[in-house]
């Protein structure tokens, strides 16, 4: 699923509102409703990645290098045998 973040910004220098949204979609239909009600306003829609997938690949690529570690480890005390 593709998260998304708002981001509505003021062209009267008001600053930016950002609000996390579930996924895409909801993102585009709350940003037609925003425009709507004041055209002024610009929106605009940004994906971002889910943060548990990045930790569940960054943990799986540190568990192999530990295992390929062990196997060097093991393999170099097979060879001063």
């Amino acid at each position: 699923m593709i998260k998304a973040i708002l981001i509505i910004a003021s062209l009267n220098g008001g600053g930016d509102y950002v609000a996390k949204m579930p996924d895409m979609q909801t993102c585009l239909d709350v940003r037609m409703l925003i425009t709507e009600q004041n055209s002024t306003l610009k929106t605009l829609c940004i994906p971002r990645e889910d943060d548990t997938v990045n930790l569940k690949t960054l943990f799986n690529e540190f568990t192999s290098m530990v295992r390929e570690m062990k196997e060097i480890e093991t393999d170099h005390e097979d060879i001063n045998k």
